[in-house]
C-alpha cells in the first residue's frame, strides 16, 4: 500500500502559522470588541487582575462585581499582538442551556447568564508560551480583547507569569 498510495499531512482546516499553535478561547461579545474581531484580524489582550480575598470579585459577562474584601484591581495588557485564525459563536455545553460560558465566569458567577449574552470563540496563533498565558487567563481572570493596527503603538507593561 505504501508504494501506491502519496503520503500526505493531515490537513486541520486552518493556517496555522510555522511553531504556532491555534487555541481557541471563549469571549462573551462586548469582550471581543462587539463582534468586530474577525479571521485575519491583530488583537491586542489585556486582563483585570483583582487581588483580595478569593470571590471577592465574582466576573460574567455584566462585568467584575468588586465587594468586600478586595485590596486592588488593575487592568493591563499581556499580549500585544496577536493573529485571529477564526472567530465563531459559542455552542451550548451541556443539555438544556442557553449559551456556553467560559470557565473562569462559569466558577465565580453567582448568577445565571441570560440567553441574550453571546458568547464567541475566538481562535488564535500563538506559541507555547503565549498559549499558557492565554489558558490561565481564561480559567482565572477577566481577559479582554482589542483590535489593533501596525501603528497602535501598544505594549505589554507587566510580565506576566502564571
Amino acid at each position: 500500500r505504501p508504494m501506491l498510495v502519496t503520503a500526505r499531512p493531515a490537513a486541520t482546516g486552518l493556517a496555522i502559522p510555522p511553531v504556532m499553535v491555534a487555541l481557541s478561547l471563549q469571549f462573551c461579545l462586548a469582550r471581543d470588541v462587539s463582534g468586530y474581531v474577525q479571521a485575519g484580524s491583530d488583537i491586542a489582550v489585556f486582563n483585570t487582575f483583582v487581588a483580595g480575598e478569593p470571590g471577592s470579585a465574582p466576573a460574567s459577562c455584566a462585568g467584575i462585581s468588586v465587594q468586600k474584601g478586595v485590596t486592588a484591581v488593575h487592568t493591563r495588557l499581556v499580549l500585544p499582538k496577536v493573529k485571529v485564525l477564526a472567530v465563531g459563536p459559542a455552542t451550548a455545553t451541556t443539555p438544556g442551556s442557553t449559551a456556553a460560558t467560559s470557565t473562569a465566569f462559569s466558577q465565580n458567577s453567582s448568577t445565571t447568564q441570560s440567553s441574550s449574552t453571546t458568547i464567541m470563540l475566538v481562535t488564535v496563533a500563538v506559541d507555547q508560551a503565549d498559549a499558557e498565558r492565554l489558558i490561565h487567563l481564561e480559567e482565572t481572570q477577566v481577559p479582554y480583547l482589542a483590535l489593533v493596527t501596525s501603528s497602535s503603538g501598544v505594549k505589554a507593561d507587566i510580565k506576566f507569569q502564571p
